[in-house]
């Protein structure tokens, strides 16, 4: 699939080149922030440890997450506003000035209401993770409005066909922060990672500025003044964000369960949280983008003829989530004791695992959710979504206070499973109605399909490892299970197999599918 010309007429091979090129920056880009995130959580375990700020650290770390998952969907919902306008940069001017006044109100949350939020994150850990997760918060304001402005930056400047220095931009400001974070440790402890998020964000942010600058760039006051259209065109984008902003809520939640679990639980299951992302991120995230056009231009509105893209979907991120998750159970904890050993007991690897097993079913969600929230915008349904979003957190909390007298933070991750699941049925249910069984049966099938011979592979190398004893040998069976799999696809599976050359390279493909 390549997308038409402006005239309408198909694009020639020079731009179809450019096309693909564009995208392969993008998505080598997207990939390095992936893995610049992992690196700045691996160094927080192994420079801090295990403790009481390492929680406040974390749990204040969530919500300015919140707003920079915000701020990256203007990268794709901005794009078709920021080409109307008169005059260059004239829309531009006028989405600045609304993310000046999200800026403005993140900054009573942030900063003015922080004490106040810094205790619900925190609970009873004590006044250690309550002040770091209000210092966090406090520097983290600045840092969510410079990444808020680059990434409408970066729209702006994807919309003239720029994408290189975006990119670079961002993974510039990644590794700041990782270096930062390095270098501030001693003379400022834990708020060294917020200083150096801050400062990873800004120059980030004077990248994108200062090459708009070049462009000929120039903020006109009067189009920046925030105007009531713009603000409602913000609002729809919330919107249109709330379907990914909820799941991020939903570990908001988890986080201030875990907090009062015990001390160590908000870093526990926030590195299991971090795991879950990855995978998740890695498969449905980028389905989701490359659905995007052709269930909004070309969908008919039937429920019934989603059901080609519910398959494709399904399988393209069961068939790698599924093996993934036999890989995490048996060399999950030896791998984690390999690379944070120093800062982590075994038992903590062990709940590690458990909590990312026990996020499972939020993960096979994932694979159900992109088609049902593409057709729901496709259909301007935003505030059901919003509503189902909300009725995602309820559910939450509620299953949470079970895990929570529980005491365990596996519980936290079967909780997040079970709302993240009934968020999704009820989302089939909006767009299929009487239907609902349909798309349901189907993820089941290609569930089964693929969860047997898994665990025909798995279950026995799991076996043979435990009798052999030690790490390496759960190491070896993982990657000899892995590999079978990949053996059992290739051969009996011939369009699980063409499908998954397709889904490997799906961030570096864009629009092409």
């Amino acid at each position: 699939m390549t997308a038409a010309a402006p005239d309408g007429v198909p694009p020639g091979p020079v731009e179809q080149r450019h096309v693909a090129r564009s995208a392969a920056v993008t998505g080598l880009a997207q990939i390095a922030m992936l893995g610049i995130g992992a690196v700045l959580s691996i160094v927080i375990l192994l420079v801090f440890g295990k403790n009481s700020r390492t929680d406040g650290l974390l749990a204040a770390y969530g919500v300015y997450s919140i707003v920079v998952l915000f701020a990256q969907s203007f990268r794709t919902t901005a794009v078709a506003r920021l080409v109307e306008g008169e005059r260059p940069f004239e829309t531009y001017d006028r989405f600045l000035g609304g993310v000046l006044v999200i800026i403005l109100g993140s900054g009573v949350v942030l900063v003015v209401l922080g004490s106040q939020l810094a205790t619900l994150l925190t609970g009873d850990l004590g006044d250690a993770a309550h002040d770091t997760a209000r210092f966090t918060l406090a520097l983290l304001w600045p840092a969510a409005g410079a990444q808020l402005v680059s990434a409408l930056s970066a729209a702006q400047l994807g919309v003239r066909g720029e994408f290189a220095l975006p990119g670079a931009a961002f993974v510039g400001g990644g590794l700041t922060q990782v270096a930062l974070t390095l270098a501030l440790s001693g003379p400022l402890g834990h708020d060294a990672v917020a200083v150096a998020i801050a400062a990873g964000s800004l120059l980030t942010c004077a990248l994108l500025l200062g090459r708009m600058a070049v462009l000929g760039y120039r903020p006109h006051p009067r189009d920046v003044r925030p105007r009531l259209t713009t603000l409602r065109t913000l609002v729809q984008m919330l919107g249109g964000a709330t379907a990914h902003l909820a799941v991020q809520l939903t570990y908001l939640v988890s986080l201030a369960f875990a907090a009062r679990i015990g001390p160590g639980g908000v870093t526990l299951y926030s590195y299991a949280f971090l795991a879950n992302a990855a995978i998740v991120g890695a498969t449905s995230g980028s389905i989701a983008l490359v659905l995007a056009a052709p269930i909004a231009g070309s969908w008919d509105r039937r429920p019934r003829s989603l059901d080609a893209h519910m398959q494709i979907v399904a399988r393209a991120v069961l068939m790698v989530m599924v093996p993934l998750l036999g890989v995490i159970a048996l060399a999950g904890t030896p791998v984690i004791e390999l690379v944070l050993g120093s800062s982590l007991s075994h038992s903590d690897a062990v709940t590690i695992v458990g909590i990312v097993l026990a996020l499972a079913g939020a993960m096979l969600a994932s694979a159900v959710e992109p088609v049902p929230m593409l057709a729901a915008f496709a259909t301007s349904r935003y505030s059901r979504v919003a509503l189902l979003s909300l009725t995602l957190v309820v559910t939450q909390v509620a299953i949470a206070s079970v895990a929570l007298e529980l005491d365990s933070l596996v519980g936290l991750g079967v909780a997040t499973s079970i709302a993240t699941l009934t968020y999704v049925t009820l989302l089939l249910q909006l767009i299929y109605g009487r239907e609902l069984l349909t798309p349901i049966k189907l993820v089941l099938r290609e569930l089964l399909s693929l969860l047997l011979p898994c665990a025909v592979l798995f279950v026995p190398a799991g076996f043979a490892a435990a009798a052999l004893g030690g790490d390496g040998w759960a190491v070896a069976a993982a990657v000899a299970a892995s590999l079978l799999y990949l053996l059992f696809l290739r051969l009996l599976r011939p369009e699980h197999w063409a499908l998954l050359l397709r889904v490997l390279p799906i961030p570096t493909a864009g629009g092409t599918t």
